[in-house]
Protein backbone atom coordinates (compact mmCIF):
# COMPACT_ATOMS: atom_id res chain seq x y z
CA UNK A 1 0.00 0.00 0.00
CA UNK A 2 1.75 3.47 -0.61
CA UNK A 3 0.63 6.64 1.15
CA UNK A 4 1.33 10.34 0.39
CA UNK A 5 0.65 12.33 3.69
CA UNK A 6 0.69 15.68 4.10
CA UNK A 7 1.49 16.93 7.53
CA UNK A 8 0.19 20.23 6.99
CA UNK A 9 -3.22 18.55 6.46
CA UNK A 10 -2.95 15.95 9.60
CA UNK A 11 -1.27 15.93 12.85
CA UNK A 12 2.17 13.80 13.25
CA UNK A 13 0.43 11.64 15.83
CA UNK A 14 -2.37 10.91 13.24
CA UNK A 15 0.13 10.41 10.20
CA UNK A 16 2.43 7.68 12.53
CA UNK A 17 -0.76 5.86 13.19
CA UNK A 18 -1.25 5.46 9.47
CA UNK A 19 2.01 4.89 8.22
CA UNK A 20 2.43 2.09 10.51
CA UNK A 21 -1.09 0.80 9.94
CA UNK A 22 -0.06 0.82 6.06
CA UNK A 23 3.60 -1.11 6.80
CA UNK A 24 1.73 -4.16 9.34
CA UNK A 25 1.31 -7.23 8.20
CA UNK A 26 -2.15 -8.31 7.66
CA UNK A 27 -2.92 -11.51 9.73
CA UNK A 28 -6.11 -13.81 8.56
CA UNK A 29 -6.09 -13.50 4.70
CA UNK A 30 -2.43 -13.15 3.91
CA UNK A 31 -1.44 -15.69 7.28
CA UNK A 32 -1.48 -19.81 5.85
CA UNK A 33 -0.59 -22.76 8.06
CA UNK A 34 3.12 -24.45 7.46
CA UNK A 35 2.70 -26.83 4.81
CA UNK A 36 5.26 -29.77 3.73
CA UNK A 37 6.10 -30.54 0.29
CA UNK A 38 8.54 -34.04 -0.84
CA UNK A 39 10.96 -33.97 -3.00
CA UNK A 40 12.30 -36.89 -4.79
CA UNK A 41 14.88 -38.26 -6.87
CA UNK A 42 13.95 -40.18 -9.18
CA UNK A 43 17.71 -41.23 -10.25
CA UNK A 44 20.11 -43.49 -9.01
CA UNK A 45 22.80 -40.79 -9.16
CA UNK A 46 24.15 -37.62 -6.79
CA UNK A 47 22.71 -34.16 -8.08
CA UNK A 48 24.09 -31.02 -7.26
CA UNK A 49 22.52 -27.44 -7.34
CA UNK A 50 19.89 -29.38 -8.98
CA UNK A 51 16.74 -27.29 -9.79
CA UNK A 52 13.27 -27.90 -7.91
CA UNK A 53 10.34 -26.20 -9.53
CA UNK A 54 7.17 -26.12 -7.89
CA UNK A 55 3.62 -24.53 -9.95
CA UNK A 56 2.18 -21.96 -8.00
CA UNK A 57 -1.00 -22.53 -9.09
CA UNK A 58 -0.51 -26.10 -7.72
CA UNK A 59 0.27 -24.30 -4.18
CA UNK A 60 -2.64 -22.16 -4.33
CA UNK A 61 -4.67 -25.64 -5.05
CA UNK A 62 -3.37 -26.94 -2.33
CA UNK A 63 -2.73 -24.30 0.53
CA UNK A 64 -5.91 -22.39 1.85
CA UNK A 65 -4.91 -18.32 1.53
CA UNK A 66 -1.03 -19.08 0.05
CA UNK A 67 0.78 -16.02 -0.50
CA UNK A 68 4.02 -16.07 -2.26
CA UNK A 69 4.82 -12.87 -1.42
CA UNK A 70 5.18 -13.62 1.69
CA UNK A 71 6.28 -16.94 2.06
CA UNK A 72 9.78 -18.43 3.32
CA UNK A 73 11.52 -22.27 2.19
CA UNK A 74 12.83 -23.85 4.99
CA UNK A 75 14.93 -27.36 5.27
CA UNK A 76 15.86 -28.24 8.35
CA UNK A 77 14.98 -25.53 9.98
CA UNK A 78 17.31 -23.74 7.17
CA UNK A 79 15.90 -20.78 4.58
CA UNK A 80 16.11 -21.79 1.18
CA UNK A 81 16.43 -18.80 -2.14
CA UNK A 82 13.67 -19.36 -3.95
CA UNK A 83 12.39 -17.25 -7.15
CA UNK A 84 9.06 -17.20 -8.77
CA UNK A 85 9.81 -17.45 -12.34
CA UNK A 86 7.20 -16.84 -14.94
CA UNK A 87 7.50 -19.51 -18.33
CA UNK A 88 6.75 -18.27 -21.71
CA UNK A 89 2.93 -19.02 -21.09
CA UNK A 90 2.84 -17.03 -18.13
CA UNK A 91 3.07 -19.90 -16.02
CA UNK A 92 4.27 -19.06 -12.47
CA UNK A 93 6.54 -21.47 -10.93
CA UNK A 94 8.39 -21.42 -7.46
CA UNK A 95 11.98 -22.59 -8.21
CA UNK A 96 14.65 -23.05 -6.07
CA UNK A 97 18.12 -25.52 -6.10
CA UNK A 98 19.43 -28.44 -3.34
CA UNK A 99 21.60 -31.41 -3.17
CA UNK A 100 20.24 -34.88 -4.07
CA UNK A 101 21.70 -38.48 -2.87
CA UNK A 102 21.14 -41.00 -5.23
CA UNK A 103 17.35 -41.92 -4.68
CA UNK A 104 16.93 -39.01 -2.32
CA UNK A 105 13.64 -38.26 -0.67
CA UNK A 106 13.51 -34.24 0.61
CA UNK A 107 11.07 -32.65 2.85
CA UNK A 108 10.72 -28.82 2.59
CA UNK A 109 8.15 -26.52 4.37
CA UNK A 110 6.39 -23.54 3.15
CA UNK A 111 5.43 -21.15 5.62
CA UNK A 112 3.93 -17.71 6.06
CA UNK A 113 6.64 -14.78 6.81
CA UNK A 114 6.29 -11.18 6.71
CA UNK A 115 9.75 -10.31 7.12
CA UNK A 116 11.57 -12.24 4.04
CA UNK A 117 15.67 -13.08 4.63
CA UNK A 118 17.75 -11.64 2.55
CA UNK A 119 20.04 -13.70 0.41
CA UNK A 120 22.87 -12.78 -1.88
CA UNK A 121 23.27 -14.78 -4.78
CA UNK A 122 27.01 -14.71 -5.52
CA UNK A 123 27.17 -17.64 -7.85
CA UNK A 124 25.44 -16.03 -11.43
CA UNK A 125 25.27 -12.50 -12.37
CA UNK A 126 24.11 -11.06 -15.22
CA UNK A 127 25.99 -7.70 -16.92
CA UNK A 128 25.20 -4.93 -19.41
CA UNK A 129 27.72 -1.84 -19.14
CA UNK A 130 27.16 1.19 -21.26
CA UNK A 131 29.56 4.11 -22.00
CA UNK A 132 29.22 7.46 -20.43
CA UNK A 133 31.16 10.61 -20.84
CA UNK A 134 32.22 9.90 -24.37
CA UNK A 135 32.94 11.73 -27.35
CA UNK A 136 31.30 10.58 -31.05
CA UNK A 137 34.30 10.84 -33.56
CA UNK A 138 32.81 8.87 -36.96
CA UNK A 139 30.39 7.17 -35.27
CA UNK A 140 32.54 5.54 -32.92
CA UNK A 141 31.75 6.42 -29.14
CA UNK A 142 34.98 7.42 -28.13
CA UNK A 143 37.01 8.07 -24.43
CA UNK A 144 34.32 8.46 -21.25
CA UNK A 145 33.92 5.24 -19.40
CA UNK A 146 31.59 2.16 -19.08
CA UNK A 147 28.38 2.15 -16.25
CA UNK A 148 26.61 -0.92 -15.22
CA UNK A 149 23.08 -0.56 -16.57
CA UNK A 150 19.93 -2.70 -15.74
CA UNK A 151 18.41 -1.73 -19.47
CA UNK A 152 19.53 0.06 -22.87
CA UNK A 153 17.55 0.90 -26.05
CA UNK A 154 19.62 0.35 -28.28
CA UNK A 155 20.50 4.15 -30.92
CA UNK A 156 19.31 3.52 -34.55
CA UNK A 157 22.75 4.39 -35.47
CA UNK A 158 24.82 1.99 -33.31
CA UNK A 159 27.26 -0.43 -35.19
CA UNK A 160 29.16 -3.26 -34.69
CA UNK A 161 33.16 -2.57 -32.86
CA UNK A 162 31.65 1.25 -32.07
CA UNK A 163 33.16 1.14 -28.45
CA UNK A 164 29.23 1.90 -27.22
CA UNK A 165 28.97 -1.19 -25.08
CA UNK A 166 31.17 -3.03 -22.60
CA UNK A 167 31.91 -6.52 -24.02
CA UNK A 168 29.70 -5.14 -26.97
CA UNK A 169 26.03 -5.90 -25.58
CA UNK A 170 25.24 -7.69 -22.44
CA UNK A 171 26.69 -10.99 -20.81
CA UNK A 172 25.76 -13.19 -17.80
CA UNK A 173 27.71 -15.71 -15.96
CA UNK A 174 27.67 -18.98 -13.42
CA UNK A 175 30.49 -19.85 -11.50
CA UNK A 176 31.22 -22.11 -14.15
CA UNK A 177 31.05 -20.21 -17.62
CA UNK A 178 30.20 -16.62 -19.36
CA UNK A 179 28.16 -15.63 -22.05
CA UNK A 180 27.31 -12.70 -23.62
CA UNK A 181 25.63 -11.38 -27.03
CA UNK A 182 26.26 -9.00 -29.49
CA UNK A 183 23.81 -6.33 -29.28
CA UNK A 184 23.67 -5.13 -32.78
CA UNK A 185 22.90 -6.50 -36.21
CA UNK A 186 24.96 -9.65 -35.51
CA UNK A 187 23.14 -10.93 -32.77
CA UNK A 188 25.13 -14.09 -31.79
CA UNK A 189 25.87 -15.55 -28.73
CA UNK A 190 29.70 -15.70 -27.68
CA UNK A 191 31.54 -17.78 -24.54
CA UNK A 192 34.11 -16.60 -22.46
CA UNK A 193 35.51 -19.60 -20.79
CA UNK A 194 36.31 -18.65 -17.06
CA UNK A 195 39.35 -20.49 -15.14
CA UNK A 196 37.68 -19.08 -11.87
CA UNK A 197 34.40 -19.49 -9.81
CA UNK A 198 34.48 -15.96 -9.29
CA UNK A 199 31.66 -13.23 -10.97
CA UNK A 200 33.82 -11.28 -12.78
CA UNK A 201 31.92 -9.84 -15.57
CA UNK A 202 31.76 -6.06 -13.64
CA UNK A 203 35.99 -5.95 -14.99
CA UNK A 204 35.32 -7.97 -18.29
CA UNK A 205 36.35 -4.91 -20.98
CA UNK A 206 36.13 -2.19 -17.99
CA UNK A 207 38.74 -0.38 -19.58
CA UNK A 208 38.46 -1.72 -23.34
CA UNK A 209 37.56 2.27 -24.32
CA UNK A 210 39.00 2.04 -27.84
CA UNK A 211 36.56 0.61 -30.82
CA UNK A 212 38.65 -3.03 -31.76
CA UNK A 213 40.58 -2.98 -29.15
CA UNK A 214 39.82 -5.76 -26.47
CA UNK A 215 41.68 -7.22 -23.43
CA UNK A 216 39.81 -10.59 -23.32
CA UNK A 217 40.50 -11.42 -26.69
CA UNK A 218 43.97 -12.78 -24.44
CA UNK A 219 44.44 -14.90 -21.48
CA UNK A 220 43.94 -13.02 -18.53
CA UNK A 221 43.62 -14.44 -14.67
CA UNK A 222 39.85 -14.88 -15.00
CA UNK A 223 39.69 -16.59 -18.32
CA UNK A 224 39.27 -14.93 -21.88
CA UNK A 225 37.59 -14.98 -24.78
CA UNK A 226 37.18 -18.06 -26.48
CA UNK A 227 35.54 -18.63 -29.31
CA UNK A 228 35.14 -17.88 -32.81
CA UNK A 229 31.54 -17.34 -33.78
CA UNK A 230 31.84 -15.50 -37.32
CA UNK A 231 28.97 -15.43 -39.29
CA UNK A 232 27.47 -18.40 -37.36
CA UNK A 233 25.34 -19.26 -35.20
CA UNK A 234 27.93 -19.43 -32.75
CA UNK A 235 26.18 -21.15 -29.78
CA UNK A 236 22.42 -20.64 -29.75
CA UNK A 237 21.59 -17.71 -31.36
CA UNK A 238 18.32 -17.53 -32.22
CA UNK A 239 17.36 -17.19 -36.00
CA UNK A 240 15.01 -18.94 -38.34
CA UNK A 241 15.84 -20.74 -41.57
CA UNK A 242 14.08 -19.58 -44.30
CA UNK A 243 14.05 -20.93 -48.14
CA UNK A 244 16.52 -23.26 -47.23
CA UNK A 245 19.18 -20.53 -45.38
CA UNK A 246 19.27 -19.41 -41.97
CA UNK A 247 17.51 -15.51 -41.04
CA UNK A 248 19.22 -14.09 -38.08
CA UNK A 249 17.52 -11.75 -35.68
CA UNK A 250 19.65 -8.69 -37.64
CA UNK A 251 16.85 -6.82 -39.40
CA UNK A 252 15.13 -4.73 -36.73
CA UNK A 253 13.14 -1.64 -36.05
CA UNK A 254 14.15 -1.56 -32.79
CA UNK A 255 16.26 -3.43 -29.71
CA UNK A 256 15.65 -3.03 -26.42
CA UNK A 257 17.69 -4.96 -23.68
CA UNK A 258 17.79 -5.09 -19.41
CA UNK A 259 19.23 -7.44 -17.24
CA UNK A 260 18.23 -8.95 -13.97
CA UNK A 261 19.55 -10.64 -11.05
CA UNK A 262 17.74 -12.79 -8.82
CA UNK A 263 17.91 -14.97 -5.51
CA UNK A 264 19.04 -18.16 -7.67
CA UNK A 265 19.81 -16.82 -11.39
CA UNK A 266 20.45 -13.96 -13.26
CA UNK A 267 19.23 -13.47 -16.77
CA UNK A 268 19.17 -11.54 -19.89
CA UNK A 269 15.82 -10.30 -21.77
CA UNK A 270 16.42 -8.65 -25.47
CA UNK A 271 13.38 -7.53 -27.41
CA UNK A 272 13.68 -7.24 -31.23
CA UNK A 273 11.12 -4.98 -32.48
CA UNK A 274 9.83 -5.15 -36.42
CA UNK A 275 12.42 -8.46 -37.13
CA UNK A 276 12.08 -8.63 -41.00
CA UNK A 277 11.26 -12.77 -41.88
CA UNK A 278 10.77 -12.73 -45.68
CA UNK A 279 8.19 -10.31 -46.40
CA UNK A 280 6.52 -10.47 -42.51
CA UNK A 281 7.66 -8.47 -39.71
CA UNK A 282 7.51 -9.99 -36.16
CA UNK A 283 8.19 -8.88 -32.34
CA UNK A 284 10.70 -11.28 -30.76
CA UNK A 285 11.36 -11.45 -27.63
CA UNK A 286 14.40 -13.89 -26.22
CA UNK A 287 15.08 -14.41 -22.36
CA UNK A 288 18.64 -16.32 -21.27
CA UNK A 289 18.74 -17.38 -17.97
CA UNK A 290 21.24 -19.13 -15.99
CA UNK A 291 21.34 -20.98 -13.04
CA UNK A 292 24.51 -21.47 -10.05
CA UNK A 293 26.64 -24.41 -10.38
CA UNK A 294 25.50 -24.73 -14.39
CA UNK A 295 26.81 -24.34 -17.89
CA UNK A 296 23.49 -24.50 -19.20
CA UNK A 297 21.81 -21.32 -20.59
CA UNK A 298 18.05 -21.59 -20.64
CA UNK A 299 16.94 -20.22 -23.69
CA UNK A 300 12.97 -18.44 -24.02
CA UNK A 301 11.76 -17.61 -27.43
CA UNK A 302 8.38 -15.83 -27.66
CA UNK A 303 7.41 -14.07 -31.30
CA UNK A 304 4.00 -12.08 -31.07
CA UNK A 305 2.55 -13.97 -34.06
CA UNK A 306 2.76 -17.32 -35.32
CA UNK A 307 6.18 -18.26 -37.46
CA UNK A 308 6.79 -21.47 -39.73
CA UNK A 309 10.11 -22.51 -37.24
CA UNK A 310 12.59 -20.56 -34.89
CA UNK A 311 15.82 -22.17 -35.22
CA UNK A 312 19.07 -22.35 -33.38
CA UNK A 313 22.67 -23.88 -34.08
CA UNK A 314 26.47 -24.05 -33.09
CA UNK A 315 29.36 -22.79 -35.21
CA UNK A 316 31.19 -25.75 -37.05
CA UNK A 317 34.99 -25.90 -36.71
CA UNK A 318 37.92 -28.02 -38.53
CA UNK A 319 39.34 -30.68 -36.12
CA UNK A 320 36.24 -31.36 -34.31
CA UNK A 321 33.72 -33.95 -33.72
CA UNK A 322 29.82 -33.52 -34.19
CA UNK A 323 27.57 -35.85 -31.42
CA UNK A 324 24.38 -36.81 -31.69
CA UNK A 325 22.30 -38.49 -28.57
CA UNK A 326 19.66 -41.70 -29.90
CA UNK A 327 16.99 -39.43 -30.47
CA UNK A 328 14.59 -40.47 -27.50
CA UNK A 329 11.39 -39.52 -26.51
CA UNK A 330 12.55 -36.01 -24.63
CA UNK A 331 15.22 -33.97 -24.38
CA UNK A 332 18.47 -34.32 -26.88
CA UNK A 333 21.49 -33.07 -27.76
CA UNK A 334 23.45 -32.10 -31.01
CA UNK A 335 27.37 -31.36 -29.54
CA UNK A 336 30.69 -30.62 -31.28
CA UNK A 337 34.01 -31.28 -29.43
CA UNK A 338 37.55 -30.62 -29.82
CA UNK A 339 40.36 -27.77 -30.87
CA UNK A 340 37.97 -25.12 -31.71
CA UNK A 341 38.71 -21.94 -29.21
CA UNK A 342 41.00 -19.28 -30.45
CA UNK A 343 43.41 -20.73 -28.49
CA UNK A 344 43.15 -23.57 -29.78
CA UNK A 345 41.78 -25.45 -26.57
CA UNK A 346 39.67 -28.23 -26.70
CA UNK A 347 36.10 -27.25 -26.11
CA UNK A 348 32.46 -28.54 -26.12
CA UNK A 349 29.42 -27.08 -27.16
CA UNK A 350 26.34 -28.34 -27.21
CA UNK A 351 22.69 -27.64 -27.96
CA UNK A 352 19.59 -29.22 -25.72
CA UNK A 353 16.33 -29.64 -27.54
CA UNK A 354 13.31 -31.34 -26.70
CA UNK A 355 12.17 -34.08 -29.01
CA UNK A 356 8.42 -32.70 -29.12
CA UNK A 357 9.55 -29.59 -30.68
CA UNK A 358 11.80 -30.82 -33.12
CA UNK A 359 11.21 -30.27 -36.91
CA UNK A 360 14.86 -31.22 -37.93
CA UNK A 361 18.36 -31.41 -37.71
CA UNK A 362 20.54 -29.87 -40.86
CA UNK A 363 23.69 -27.80 -41.40
CA UNK A 364 25.38 -25.44 -43.76
CA UNK A 365 28.45 -24.93 -44.48
CA UNK A 366 29.40 -22.85 -41.31
CA UNK A 367 26.44 -24.29 -38.27
CA UNK A 368 24.62 -27.44 -37.39
CA UNK A 369 21.39 -26.11 -37.11
CA UNK A 370 18.17 -27.14 -35.04
CA UNK A 371 15.07 -26.46 -36.72
CA UNK A 372 12.28 -25.87 -34.27
CA UNK A 373 8.49 -25.80 -34.28
CA UNK A 374 7.34 -23.17 -31.90
CA UNK A 375 3.69 -24.29 -29.73
CA UNK A 376 1.89 -21.20 -28.81
CA UNK A 377 4.45 -18.84 -30.50
CA UNK A 378 7.28 -19.89 -27.96
CA UNK A 379 10.11 -22.63 -27.74
CA UNK A 380 12.74 -23.79 -25.32
CA UNK A 381 16.43 -25.03 -25.58
CA UNK A 382 19.19 -24.98 -23.56
CA UNK A 383 22.63 -24.71 -24.77
CA UNK A 384 26.15 -25.46 -23.01
CA UNK A 385 29.82 -24.99 -23.43
CA UNK A 386 32.58 -27.07 -21.60
CA UNK A 387 36.35 -25.69 -22.07
CA UNK A 388 39.28 -27.67 -20.52
CA UNK A 389 40.32 -24.74 -18.39
CA UNK A 390 37.76 -24.47 -16.16
CA UNK A 391 38.04 -25.28 -12.67
CA UNK A 392 38.17 -28.97 -12.56
CA UNK A 393 37.32 -28.60 -16.54
CA UNK A 394 36.14 -31.04 -18.95
CA UNK A 395 39.57 -32.74 -20.65
CA UNK A 396 38.29 -35.53 -22.86
CA UNK A 397 35.33 -36.23 -25.13
CA UNK A 398 34.70 -39.07 -22.86
CA UNK A 399 33.70 -36.75 -20.26
CA UNK A 400 32.00 -34.21 -22.17
CA UNK A 401 30.06 -37.41 -22.91
CA UNK A 402 29.72 -38.48 -19.21
CA UNK A 403 28.78 -34.67 -19.07
CA UNK A 404 25.82 -34.58 -22.19
CA UNK A 405 24.21 -37.75 -21.27
CA UNK A 406 23.88 -36.99 -17.59
CA UNK A 407 22.52 -33.71 -18.40
CA UNK A 408 19.77 -35.18 -20.48
CA UNK A 409 19.26 -37.39 -18.26
CA UNK A 410 18.31 -34.74 -15.21
CA UNK A 411 16.29 -32.97 -18.12
CA UNK A 412 14.50 -35.85 -18.63
CA UNK A 413 13.55 -36.77 -14.75
CA UNK A 414 13.33 -34.14 -12.87
CA UNK A 415 13.02 -33.63 -9.08
CA UNK A 416 9.53 -35.16 -8.44
CA UNK A 417 7.17 -32.96 -6.03
CA UNK A 418 4.35 -34.29 -4.62
CA UNK A 419 1.85 -31.81 -2.74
Amino acid sequence: MKMILSLNKVSLLTSLIILLLSVAPLHGASNFHPYTIKLKNSLHSERYDERVMVPLSDLKNHIKDFDENNCVIKLNGKNIPFDLVKDNYNKVNLVFQLNFKPDELKLVTLSYSAKKPVFHNNRTRAYLGVKKNYAVKEGVYTGGNFESTDHAVVPKSHFPHDALYQMEGPAWESDKVAYRFYLDERNRTDIFGKSTNKMVLDIVGKNDLLSGDESYEYPLWWGQDIFKVGTSLGIGSVASFMNDKVCTVSETDSIRCAVFNYNVHSSVVSDHIGWKVDNNKFNISINYSIYPGSRLTEVNVKTDKPIENLCTGLAKHDSTSTLFSKNNDGWNYVAIWGKQTICNDNLGIVLFYNSKDLIKLTEDKISQIVLLKPLGNCVKYFFAAAWEKEKNGVKTQKSFLQFLNSTIEALNNPIIVAL
